[in-house]
């Protein structure tokens, strides 16, 4: 599942519930880590104006 937030500078953060093959072993809660990844279903969402 994938939660957006839309920011005030018309951009949005993508919050991705997935389960993958590869595991990020250690990391401190909150932190940010960027991961490309890349899938058929991966649609980006509707254009708000």
């Amino acid at each position: 599942s994938v939660r957006y937030s839309f920011n005030d500078n018309k951009t949005f953060t993508a919050t991705l519930d997935v389960e993958g093959e590869e595991e990020l072993p250690g990391l401190p809660a909150c932190q940010t880590r960027i991961i490309n990844m890349s899938h058929p279903s991966c649609e980006p969402p509707f254009e708000y104006v």
